[in-house]
């Protein structure tokens, strides 16, 4: 297999239209500071039907995967920049800082501004019968939350990341 490899900020390089099936984001859009940007060229760069699978930050985590500090995503951006900066150094902000940390409402909702079909999230896409390890509090718990709207929102909110999956 040949790859293509192109060193590029998503936010401004176009990766083509209707070109590609499928689009994996994992731990990517944290770091893209204009990440709006960014999910517009992957929507355009689906094929219709596409899939866009989306894995990022989950700003109300109890911890982070971005950085070993108790409730790190609740912290105002100004103070995570000025941590990280303090421990780190002033190049964390050109090499990788976390610009970004998401809510699931909040990328519901642009998922579904820049017009994706289907915008499912972990509860929408496990199936209480298909389960890997079937125990029956699993999918007790899984069969409330898909018809506890509330509570759903709530074990989302705390959930350690933010997962869609995205259908053009």
């Amino acid at each position: 297999m040949e790859v293509d490899i192109e060193l590029g900020n998503i936010e401004e390089i176009d990766i083509g239209e209707s070109a590609y099936d499928v689009i994996v984001a994992t731990s990517v859009f944290e770091h893209v500071e204009q990440y709006n940007a960014g999910l517009r060229w992957i929507y355009r760069a689906l094929k219709p039907g596409g899939v866009f699978y989306f894995c990022s930050t989950n700003k109300f985590s109890l911890t982070s995967g971005e950085y070993k500090f108790p409730l790190y995503g609740w912290l105002p951006d100004r103070w995570r920049y000025a941590l990280r900066s303090r421990c780190q150094g002033d190049d964390i902000m050109r090499l990788g800082i976390d610009f970004n940390q998401f809510t699931y409402p909040q990328l519901r909702r642009v998922f579904e501004r820049i017009g994706f079909s289907q915008v499912l999230d972990v509860v929408d896409l496990l199936d209480p019968d298909r389960l890997n390890n079937p125990a029956p509090w699993k999918r007790a718990v899984l069969q409330v939350l898909k018809h506890c709207s509330p509570l759903k929102h709530i074990v989302l909110t705390f959930r350690h990341v933010t997962m869609f999956i995205c259908v053009k």
